[in-house]
């Protein structure tokens, strides 16, 4: 049993041990302008006179011949167009969408006042009206 709480604690000590021994690691590692100022110290930055290039990619070129020209400004023309037809579809699907609509509201109108009576109209104005901040504020129950 002794055994075990002595080598318990040994452990323990050597953990302790471990934990200073990196940390100390660590601590010397910095640089000097870090411990001064608390921040890593950076590379210089690089000289003026150095300035930076972009390398180019082999094979490319940045003029294009005339026949390449003449191609690209073609497939553009087309995609132009077929943008054209896509929009004039699309505006006429949307048209004809808006009409369907209309015409169900129309309908659902017509059908609503067909089976309506004067009776039920009158009661739904008078409904609306007492619900008017006007009618909230006189007394209603005189009438």
């Amino acid at each position: 049993m002794y055994s075990i709480i002595i080598s318990q604690t040994f452990c323990r000590c050597y953990l302790k041990l471990l934990i200073i021994f990196v940390s100390l690691v660590l601590y010397s590692s910095r640089s000097v302008a870090e411990e001064r100022h608390g921040k890593p110290h950076r590379s210089p930055s690089p000289r003026k006179d150095e300035k930076y290039r972009r390398q180019r990619v082999s094979g490319y070129t940045k003029k294009l011949s005339a026949e390449e020209l003449e191609r690209r400004r073609l497939e553009m023309m087309e995609d132009a167009k077929q943008r054209e037809r896509d929009r004039e579809s699309n505006v006429h699907r949307y048209k004809q969408e808006e009409d369907k609509e209309r015409e169900k509201d129309h309908n659902m109108k017509l059908e609503s006042a067909a089976t309506s009576s004067l009776e039920d109209r009158v009661k739904r104005n008078i409904h609306g009206i007492q619900r008017t901040s006007a009618a909230l504020e006189k007394n209603f129950m005189k009438r």
